[in-house]
């Protein structure tokens, strides 16, 4: 986020892939490349006001921009590509005293509920609109596990058993930043003395949905992973002498600073999301092993 004089403005970058073509070569994601913005942003500014609100009910959400590209299935790389970015402001979060200014950064852990149509893609939903009926063909298709192979299930960080994989999988949502919820002031905050600047960071877990067949060998396990999930971090900077208490970042008056912090970034990235959906390696011993075709 970056401060004004009147408001916030918020850059989000999401960047996931998934891998779920390889266990099933049927399966893709509809490719697009939608941009929400001015008259057609409407459903997206509503549903980020919603949001923010719910945590900050002064907050005011403007200029909303929301880009989302989804590119084709690669054989070679053996990866889609789902990138989603997304910038607004935020007004009414601001206070100041006494030359003093304040800015409530409380509406960060927000998630919008509502579905955002972005040239008919899913922006927001895609858990219920397209990963819950892969999540059960998968459940379907898996051999009961045995002493020699343990299937494991994962959806935002969360272990499941098999019967619950699918309904998690619904709640799944690209703007669902709830597990910002930590106060800034307990967020990381390393000392650069010869910094202008200071820094709050967060690192997310990783999120998204995954499974795992653990192929257990005499010497060495194996495992076998396949999924759609990306890990956030996020990051609060403000003038060196800024100070912290909760979700409060309180700084002197943007007038009186030179000019050089004038447009200076507050939260540069809230959540960047990148990861790995693909990984066949020997689970304790570390060494890549190739899939064997069928």
């Amino acid at each position: 986020m970056a401060i004004g004089q009147d408001s916030v403005s918020v850059s989000l970058s999401l960047r996931t892939f998934q891998n779920f073509t390889l266990l099933e070569p049927i399966y893709t994601l509809p490719q697009t490349h939608s941009v929400l913005e001015g008259a057609n942003s409407t459903q997206l500014l509503a549903g980020l006001q919603a949001a923010i609100q719910l945590k900050t009910p002064t907050a005011e959400v403007r200029s909303p921009r929301l880009e989302i590209v989804s590119g084709s299935w690669s054989n070679q790389t053996g990866r889609q590509w789902l990138n989603v970015s997304l910038t607004f402001n935020v007004a009414g979060v601001q206070t100041e005293d006494s030359g003093r200014v304040s800015v409530d950064l409380s509406w960060k852990s927000f998630r919008v509920e509502s579905d955002i149509d972005a040239g008919g893609f899913e922006a927001n939903n895609i858990g219920p609109r397209y990963l819950v009926d892969i999540a059960r063909d998968i459940v379907a298709s898996q051999p009961p596990t045995s002493e020699f192979v343990t299937i494991v299930y994962v959806a935002d960080s969360h272990q499941v058993v098999a019967t619950r994989f699918p309904v998690q999988v619904t709640r799944i949502a690209t703007l669902n930043f709830t597990r910002l919820t930590a106060p800034i002031s307990q967020w990381e905050s390393p000392f650069a003395p010869l910094s202008q600047t200071k820094t709050w960071t967060f690192q997310g877990p990783q999120l998204g949905m995954s499974i795992t067949r653990i192929i257990r060998e005499p010497e060495l396990d194996a495992g076998i992973s396949y999924g759609l999930f990306y890990t956030y971090r996020a990051e609060v900077t403000a003038p060196f002498s800024s100070s912290a208490n909760g979700d409060t970042v309180t700084f002197a008056d943007v007038s009186e600073l030179p000019e050089a912090l004038m447009g200076l970034t507050i939260v540069a990235a809230i959540a960047t999301g990148s990861g790995t959906f693909l990984f066949e390696r020997r689970v304790l011993g570390g060494k890549i092993r190739k899939k064997t075709k069928r």
